[in-house]
């Protein structure tokens, strides 16, 4: 996951200033959550976990955290032990609920997203190797968007560019690559 962050921390410098807007962070979380919410395929709610991993990373970023394997074993561990005593039902209802803690604790927030996108994507079949895969080809439909700095507290890239080319028809092929395996 660190080469991920790499790509995310690079794709942000190139776009902000390295500093934390809790209100942007908090919006784009709660709009990937909700296209989660709202897929009708398997291959939009992948899109949406990447996304929030994506977001989460980038703001570890902004906040100036490194990505930390050690926290984030202890951020997965701890949603797992929520999940596991049934506190929360529901791994979207951890994820809404983990967002009401970003106030308090932003980079523990990020972290979790990341483990609850992760154990989602778990979830599809995957091993770490294609959560990763997954990753790196939203990493890659994002590099094609163009570059532009804007405000800490404005959505980079609102308008995608005429390169950008989107990654849902690669990570359909990874899910569907992954369903075969499972089928064997």
């Amino acid at each position: 996951m660190l080469a991920i962050y790499n790509r995310v921390a690079d794709w942000n410098a190139k776009r902000y200033e390295q500093e934390f807007n809790i209100t942007l962070t908090t919006d784009l979380l709660v709009e990937e959550l909700e296209e989660f919410l709202e897929a009708q395929e398997p291959v939009d709610e992948l899109d949406a976990l990447c996304d929030l991993t994506y977001l989460a990373m980038g703001g570890l970023w902004k906040l100036d955290k490194p990505l930390d394997p050690e926290v984030a074993v202890s951020a997965l561990k701890a949603v797992e032990s929520l999940m596991n005593h049934r506190i929360v039902l529901h791994p979207i209802t951890l994820l809404a609920a983990v967002l009401t803690e970003i106030e308090v604790e932003p980079e523990m927030t990020m972290y979790k997203v990341i483990a609850v996108s992760t154990l989602l994507m778990l979830h599809f079949g995957f091993d770490q190797e294609q959560c990763e895969a997954a990753m790196h080809i939203v990493c890659d439909s994002n590099d094609t968007k163009p570059a532009k700095k804007t405000a800490s507290d404005v959505k980079a890239n609102i308008d995608k560019g005429v390169y950008f080319t989107p990654p849902e028809p690669r990570l359909q092929e990874l899910l569907d690559q992954v369903s075969e395996e499972v089928k064997h």
